[in-house]
């Protein structure tokens, strides 16, 4: 039955370019960082994870804006529209992990070097590579409905529930904050 569900899936030949942008990012990036610093942290290395996933996602944007447009509509058009917003998502991510670099703990300092470096690559990897990959391809995408209103009371009530739960929780959530626990 997995094998019948596997082989009903459809790749499109155009999108496989966004699955190796985390590796074209990540390999780089935990090069040059171990070069810098002459180790990697664990916590660095376990941050990669969450690099793929900042990493890919310009990549992403990119793919869908020309899957979605119209064929008459040529590439360095499509790009340009989509090279503003990336750029600034990819600068208030990267102005993020910087502040880390000013900290005097080393394994911060790798962290965001680590982050900064990843997120510029993946950032150039969008406007630059990906482009030449992808094509034009002239269909919509999925469009989600949301309702028009959402219950006030109701979306009051969930928050509460939410806090409260994240409250009780913190009875259960043990800490060590010595740097020798990490």
């Amino acid at each position: 039955l997995k094998f019948v569900v596997w082989a009903n899936i459809k790749i499109d030949k155009y999108a496989i370019f966004v699955y190796a942008v985390p590796l074209l990012v990540l390999i780089p990036s935990a090069a040059f960082t171990f070069l810098k610093f002459g180790f990697l942290s664990g916590i660095t290395l376990g941050f990669g994870s969450i690099l793929m996933g900042l990493a890919v996602d310009y990549s992403v944007y990119v793919y869908y804006s020309f899957k979605s447009s119209n064929k008459d509509i040529k590439k360095s058009e499509i790009l340009k529209k989509v090279s503003k917003p990336i750029i600034l998502s990819g600068l208030t991510s990267i102005m993020s992990f910087l502040v880390l670099y000013f900290c005097d703990i080393i394994l911060f300092k790798q962290l965001a070097y680590f982050a900064v470096f990843g997120l510029i690559y993946a950032v150039l990897i969008a406007i630059f590579l990906a482009p030449i990959f992808y094509k034009v391809q002239n269909k919509q995408t999925v469009t989600i409905k949301l309702p028009e209103s959402i219950n006030c009371k109701f979306s009051i009530i969930l928050i509460i529930l939410i806090i409260c739960l994240g409250l009780i929780s913190l009875k259960f959530i043990k800490t060590d904050f010595s740097l020798e626990s990490l």
